[in-house]
């Protein structure tokens, strides 16, 4: 009898662990929490969910890591490239180096290697005329 209800509490934590963890890769993959469901996880693996009710939720984690880090990498380039004469080049070259590695769309990269050359050729020109005003001046 005490054998039957400890493999009934088993199987109810087991049951709530998957249920949580079906929950938390629910949302689409730009809004799952991956912390929650990387706890949620390894709640569910230690109620002994088996293996192949583990397979999906893990799909859906990994490709929700994908899709972020994506996500997080256009952002940050984007946000690398707006000021033309305050932009700093070697943290946009990072920004277009991640954005590569992370999959962001090649028209993306491109958008921004072009912001970077014209910024380039501003903060010359700027340089050059500060120098040339120098230079008058001096």
């Amino acid at each position: 009898r005490e054998v039957a209800r400890q493999q009934q509490q088993q199987r109810r934590r087991r049951d709530e662990a998957l249920a949580a963890l079906l929950a938390a890769v629910a949302s689409d993959p730009l809004t799952i929490d991956v912390a929650a469901v990387t706890t949620a996880l390894r709640a569910a693996m230690q109620a002994s969910v088996e293996h192949v009710q583990l397979a999906e939720p893990l799909k859906k984690l990994e490709k929700a890591k994908v899709h972020q880090r994506r996500a997080n990498a256009s952002e940050a380039l984007r946000t690398a490239v707006l000021a033309e004469l305050e932009m700093d080049l070697a943290a946009a070259a990072a920004a277009v180096k991640e954005a590569e590695s992370a999959g962001v769309p090649a028209v993306e990269i491109e958008e921004a290697k072009s912001q970077m050359s014209v910024a380039e050729t501003a903060q010359q020109h700027r340089a050059e005329a500060l120098a040339a005003l120098e230079k008058a001046v001096g």
